[in-house]
């Protein structure tokens, strides 16, 4: 089994460097056309399905991958974006004066702190390899089937800290380009990563 994991293209988020977590934000043209150039790369990958996060700019990355496909695309909360909590919609340059002493244990701990209000790294990491094993019981492993999620850069570096160090301790140490090809291969029981932002 195949499992092609996409983050998705460029949001109006990303280009006005503004922290979006649960915050629906559309993706910019840029980051359609980014989409558009997943779907040409994977044209040739026969999808079982397409699963992606319920907000705007994961739903419709994939749904640029699923043009022209007779496959079913499935909207999930369960792949949303990390809660930011109160960094929501604030300017990374506006967080360090808004919030100083956060910011300050933000750049100590990365990724791994809990930002007030948010979702903590362990909760997200429940979350996304809970639905991540839910997707999977709906398939033999040991087929060749493929599969296709979109979602969002702190689901995928949950998502590959499970697939390669079997718990969250790697997860600071992934990162994800917008609309890029990861893949990971299942083979005889074993996770095996193919791919990074191709």
């Amino acid at each position: 089994m195949k499992v092609y994991l996409i983050r998705h293209g460029e949001s109006v988020a990303n280009v006005q460097r503004t922290m979006s977590g649960k915050l629906d934000v559309a993706l910019t043209e840029k980051g359609f056309e980014q989409a558009r150039q997943a779907a040409e790369k994977l044209r040739d990958v026969e999808f079982a399905a397409i699963y992606s996060s319920d907000l705007q700019r994961a739903a419709d990355t994939a749904a640029e991958i699923a043009r022209g496909r007779s496959v079913s695309h499935s909207r999930t909360e369960k792949l949303r974006e990390r809660d930011f909590g109160s960094w929501e919609g604030i300017k990374f340059d506006d967080i360090e004066k808004l919030y100083p002493q956060q910011w300050k244990e933000f750049l100590e701990k990365g990724y791994n702190y809990d930002i007030p209000g948010g979702e903590s790294v362990e909760y997200l990491y429940g979350r996304v390899v809970g639905e991540y094993e839910n997707i999977l019981s709906n398939y033999d492993t040991d087929s060749d089937v493929s599969v296709c999620i979109v979602a969002h850069g702190c689901v995928l570096m949950a998502l590959f800290s499970y697939l390669v160090y079997g718990n969250k301790d790697g997860y600071s140490r992934f990162r994800f380009d917008n609309a890029k090809i990861n893949m990971v291969e299942i083979m005889d029981g074993y996770t095996v990563v193919r791919t990074l932002n191709a």
